[in-house]
């Protein structure tokens, strides 16, 4: 649906995915470039398939992903977006382009209001203080990762989120 949805508001190009397991029935029909799988999606679009070794919970391992797409795989990327898969895309595919253009893209969650004070806010704070992150702004919002993306330019985000997630683990 995601891909579908892509496709149809004009998108053009690859989209990279991790996969655990088997590839999906509906990749079929697609080949093997090394150790990534494509498949074709539609009019100059590209589903490539990436096999990801990891134990963690994707959620955790997003920043990691950003990365090595943007570093490895599309290293002439004016960025990146990330769409978690039970998303689809209705508007104009030149919106998200705009959009990057400002540097990050993020979503807010507006079912799910948090305020500075509230205690999963204070515990981000005080857990970012530990690991020795001491400037912040403030927000009444709580923004998730089911939408992001990041121009090359703001890569410095990907990295500090990559590191405060490798911070958790330790």
């Amino acid at each position: 649906t995601l891909v579908n949805s892509l496709v149809r508001v004009g998108y053009r190009g690859c989209v990279w995915t991790g996969y655990h397991g088997d590839l999906p029935p509906w990749s079929a029909g697609g080949n093997y470039e090394g150790d990534v799988y494509k498949c074709p999606a539609g009019p100059d679009v590209v589903v490539a398939f990436v096999k990801v070794e990891t134990g963690l919970h994707f959620a955790q391992y997003k920043p990691s992903w950003l990365l090595r797409v943007l570093e490895e795989f599309e290293p002439t990327a004016e960025g990146i977006f990330y769409f978690d898969t039970d998303m689809f895309v209705v508007g104009e595919w030149t919106f998200f382009e705009q959009w990057l253009k400002f540097g990050i893209a993020a979503t807010e969650d507006a079912a799910y209001p948090l305020n500075p004070q509230h205690p999963l806010a204070r515990g981000w704070r005080e857990y970012a203080t530990k690991i020795g992150y001491t400037h912040w702004n403030d927000t009444d919002a709580y923004f998730n990762s089911g939408l992001v993306g990041v121009s090359r330019e703001m890569r410095s985000f990907l990295v500090l989120w990559h590191d405060v997630m490798n911070a958790i683990r330790r």
